[in-house]
């Protein structure tokens, strides 16, 4: 089977649940508070390795209690930790979520052992990176390693791409490393630099600038798949949602999994589709992610009340 490797950030979030958000100078009372592990890159290996995908993760973390919680999730989820890089002066990456009652929510992010992340590390692991065919990023990272990684492995391996935060820095060159860019609709239209809410529009122009294939997630509309060849949309799998923290990640990490199955796209995208709608009834990010066999299970049951 192919394996992937994700290079990004993992944190721990603090999730602390309150009545109504916090406004400058006032103290409140927490109904309750909760652990779970998150950060882009985190979530999205947990969500490969969850749903039967080999994987690899390469992060920094701190020498600290969050670090430790952080590994318990990612090996919970079946996904290698041996290559993980440690901070022996800095902490782990933390995110302190305040979620009113209302869904909504107040973060603040302190990447703090993320930021150590390096390039010197990266050469160390050159082995293992060449061992994996498909490489996972996101922009939670420094935009150096990025970029190296695009020009070092763009032209051998298949590389996924979250864009977001959505990046300044993608010029022309950069866009062509990428074999799957994935943004939604805001970074489409901020990458395309067009004033357009046209997806079409906005998918047009990242083609003609390289990029080999673009996924645009249109949130409970769905996703569009654009390549020079093609372009469909992928269906939405409705549910009342009760927590949408890390759909996108388990949307991603799906993806992945469909590649490395070697689905066709329309494939993978439909059961990324349905991976991340099932994530929407949980709550906390890596903790909603769901299994292969959750995914297989609410798919069947879902097209067949569909269906009918």
């Amino acid at each position: 089977m192919k394996k992937a490797i994700v290079i990004g950030s993992a944190n721990i979030d603090i999730l602390i649940n309150v009545d109504k958000l916090p406004v400058k100078g006032s103290t409140i009372l927490a109904d309750k508070m909760s652990y779970t592990s998150g950060g882009k890159g985190a979530n999205q290996a947990i969500a490969i390795g969850k749903m039967a995908g080999k994987c690899e993760f390469l992060a920094c973390l701190g020498n600290d209690y969050f670090a430790d919680k952080i590994l318990e999730s990612l090996k919970e989820s079946k996904v290698n930790t041996s290559n993980i890089k440690y901070a022996t002066d800095c902490p782990s990456g933390l995110a302190m979520v305040c979620l009113d009652s209302n869904g909504d929510n107040l973060i603040i992010v302190n990447s703090n052992a993320n930021k150590l992340l390096d390039i010197a590390y990266l050469n160390e692991k050159t082995d293992l990176i060449e061992d994996c065919q498909i490489i996972v990023l996101q922009n939670e990272i420094d935009e150096e390693i990025i970029k190296y990684i695009l020009l070092t492995y763009g032209d051998k391996k298949e590389i996924v791409f979250n864009a977001a935060p959505c990046p300044n820095y993608l010029n022309d060159l950069y866009l062509s490393k990428i074999t799957y860019l994935l943004v939604n609709e805001n970074e489409a239209k901020e990458l395309a630099s067009l004033d357009s809410d046209d997806y079409y529009q906005n998918a047009s122009i990242l083609l003609r600038r390289g990029v080999k294939n673009l996924i645009i997630t249109l949130g409970s509309k769905g996703s569009m798949f654009f390549s020079n060849h093609k372009s469909f949309l992928i269906r939405p799998y409705q549910v009342e949602a009760i927590d949408t923290v890390g759909a996108g990640d388990t949307f991603i990490g799906a993806f992945v999994v469909g590649l490395l199955n070697e689905s066709n796209h329309f494939q993978a995208l439909d059961f990324a589709s349905c991976a991340a709608a099932l994530t929407c009834l949980k709550s906390g990010a890596s903790k909603a992610i769901p299994t292969l066999s959750e995914v297989e299970i609410f798919k069947e049951k879902y097209n067949e009340k569909n269906n009918n």
